[in-house]
């Protein structure tokens, strides 16, 4: 193998909970640059590890370290698993942990698509020194016209989504009768139906407006002010999170003072189609021109701005034909 790898590796966070980690490092001793995953499924699937831009190995190989961590509550991380809240301070706290180990060079990256995409955009709030970058891939975070509400009606969907990513490790939603779950009434016990007291799924019926809970993970215009970060955005026309992706691309164009580093590839692909796109979806054929290449990507991406390597620049200015935005 040309890398190292280290499994379970606990990170402190600020409370005392530690987060765990898997680390892979090229296997020549050094200072490298970071790309960090933060994710809730399960960092030791298949799927994390290898999967569309998720290849841990070609990144090592492309002179990276590569961090992929579970977040709170989630795999073998400690403390309560409560989506969204605590992934800003967690994000900054592992990335400051990352910054000051021995094989870090001090330029950190976050990639995912997602709720990987969301936990960048919650730790990029509080400006971690060391984040140099972002990939963001279909990240939430439009909240009421996204999720958990769509345009002020709850999303039934996310109870299934908080099934899936309900106790330590993935669950497995093709065994629930989902027809007798999504007829039954109030919608506050549908979870009893399902077979399990969702904790999350009833607070977030109880915060049915865009209150204090919801507002205190949504980046607003002061926090675009402040988010000097050049990132990459990827949605797809069919994407059930392109409310949340166009939300933070929009609102760094508009508003950050980092708006002329803000790239932006729109495809006709789903929300899985985001990460490796095919070209056709629903019966329909898109072409050829679909299907691109978004790993050689993101490597180029990483190489200019981690690398500072110019030939990845130019490569970047050809894929977008001179411009910031590729569409089809």
């Amino acid at each position: 193998m040309f890398f190292e790898s280290y499994f379970d590796v606990k990170i402190p966070m600020r409370d005392g909970v530690k987060l765990s980690a898997d680390i892979y490092l090229p296997r020549r001793s050094g200072k490298y640059p970071v790309i960090l995953i933060r994710t809730p499924y399960n960092k030791a699937l298949p799927g994390e590890i290898k999967h569309g831009t998720r290849d841990v190995e070609f990144y090592v190989k492309n002179g990276y370290a590569v961090v992929i961590q579970d977040v709170r509550g989630r795999g073998d991380s400690e403390g309560e698993w409560h989506p969204f809240i605590h992934e800003g301070e967690d994000g900054y706290d592992t990335i400051k942990w990352i910054s000051e180990q021995d094989w870090c060079n001090g330029r950190i990256a976050m990639m995912g698509g997602s709720y990987r995409g969301w936990v960048q955009w919650a730790a990029a709030k509080l400006n971690p020194p060391n984040l140099t970058t972002m990939i963001s891939t279909a990240a939430a975070g439009r909240w009421f016209q996204e999720l958990p509400y769509y345009n002020g009606l709850v999303s039934l969907g996310m109870l299934e989504w908080l099934h899936y990513v309900g106790g330590r490790v993935v669950q497995n939603p093709d065994v629930v009768d989902w027809v007798k779950v999504l007829w039954h009434f109030p919608l506050k016990s549908m979870d009893e139906v399902l077979g399990r007291v969702n904790t999350v799924w009833r607070i977030w019926l109880s915060h049915s407006r865009l209150d204090d809970y919801w507002k205190s993970i949504l980046l607003s215009e002061e926090d675009f002010k402040r988010i000097n970060l050049p990132v990459l955005h990827i949605t797809g026309w069919y994407d059930g999170d392109q409310p949340g992706a166009m939300y933070f691309y929009e609102g760094m164009i508009k508003y950050s003072p980092a708006r002329d580093k803000q790239y932006l590839v729109s495809g006709p692909w789903n929300h899985a189609g985001t990460r490796v796109p095919r070209r056709v979806l629903g019966g329909v054929d898109f072409g050829p021109e679909a299907v691109i290449d978004l790993l050689k990507l993101h490597l180029w991406w990483f190489d200019y701005w981690l690398k500072d390597d110019d030939k990845a620049l130019k490569s970047i200015q050809e894929f977008f034909g001179g411009g910031r935005c590729l569409t089809f």
